[in-house]
């Protein structure tokens, strides 16, 4: 595939950003790279953003302008994907840039390397600072089994590390999408969307659904995504999650899921994550119940815990639940788990007020 003749499909989500939009729109139309065409989403904006986005449509071809109903950024990002006609596609947050240069490399490095996702690090960006975060300390090409070993990294938030000689940034991958191209095919194919479990934005688990099916992953080390920091109109907040532990429950399935999907080493430690997992989404109900912004009177809190926490041991605990475990969650799992309920709430909403 020569390098003038990849398309790449950049969806951009697009909310109340008129501040920062038109530099966003610029960092791609000058790019230096021709072949592109960039998919603003409008989703529902209240300020210029809209005029914004047709204003740029209008006078240059490549623009895309797609508008919906406020829906959140995910929803956002699958129209967009729906709207792009390119081979590989890319997301970019509305008041971020790329770096000049971008696309003709990845472009070089797809057609050296035929990759189906290619990464690269970020530059993180203020008012006052500029700072480096690179992924890699030299460009990494992974093969299909070391793929996987990444996305478990992924997937599990770097309690499962692969072996990888050169990464960085304090020995951790990112399980973001936003600093990669991914191949449209892996997406189209496998009907792959950005969803949520609960309220927040996962895009964690877009990233691990593009690693579950590629075959070969590039990581560069030079940054090419900026990143400006407290600014984003997209970003979400801690709130209230309604049902929280059947949502959780249904993500803890989908992780487990993935865990034996990707697991190519038999690595003894996915068994001890899924019991954190299971863990964690008892602790979780329970910050939700007791320290959220909605009120949530004593009885129902403690009505939902117990709840959650008798269907679990139904099911039975995992024998390496309290793997891990900080002082704070290991007094509060024993005070769940033996009929202290309503102390842990209490003290939770009273005095540490976690998951605010």
């Amino acid at each position: 595939m020569g390098q003038d003749t990849i398309k790449f499909s950049v969806i951009v989500p697009v909310y109340n950003a008129e501040s920062f939009l038109e530099e966003t729109i610029k960092s791609v139309q000058e790019n230096g790279y021709e072949n592109f065409e960039l998919v603003l989403v409008n989703d529902g904006s209240k300020d210029r953003s809209a005029e914004i986005c047709k204003e740029y449509a209008a006078k240059d071809s490549r623009i895309v302008y797609c508008e919906k109903e406020n829906g959140g950024v995910a929803s956002a990002r699958n129209v967009g994907i729906k709207a792009g006609t390119g081979d590989y596609y890319m997301f970019l947050d509305s008041d971020d840039m790329y770096r000049p240069g971008l696309f003709a490399k990845i472009a070089e490095t797809i057609r050296e390397t035929d990759c189906d996702i290619c990464q690269y690090g970020f530059n993180i960006f203020s008012d006052t600072t500029d700072t480096e975060s690179p992924i890699a300390a030299k460009d990494l090409v992974f093969d299909e089994k070391m793929v996987k070993r990444v996305g478990m990294a992924k997937l599990t938030g770097n309690y499962i590390k692969p072996d990888v000689e050169g990464y960085i940034v304090n020995n951790s991958i990112s399980g973001t999408m936003s600093n990669s191209a991914i191949r449209a095919d892996i997406i189209r194919n496998n009907n792959i969307e950005f969803f949520s479990f609960w309220n927040n934005e996962d895009d964690w688990i877009f990233v691990v659904l593009c690693y579950r099916y590629a075959s070969k992953v590039v990581f560069l080390k030079d940054c090419y995504y900026r990143y400006r920091k407290g600014h984003s109109s997209i970003s979400t907040t801690k709130r209230y999650i309604i049902d929280i532990y059947k949502k959780r429950k249904a993500s803890l399935l989908w992780i487990n899921e993935m865990l034996d999907a990707m697991d190519v080493d038999n690595n003894p430690k996915v068994e001890e994550y899924k019991g954190i997992l299971q863990r964690k989404m008892l602790l979780y109900t329970l910050y939700n119940e007791s320290a959220a912004s909605k009120k949530v009177s004593l009885k129902d809190g403690v009505s939902t815990i117990r709840h959650a926490v008798k269907t679990e041991k139904k099911e039975g605990f995992l024998k390496t639940i309290k793997c891990n475990a900080g002082t704070i969650e290991k007094v509060f799992f024993f005070m769940i788990t033996h009929g202290m309920t309503g102390i842990a709430f209490l003290a939770n909403k009273l005095v540490l007020k976690r998951y605010r």
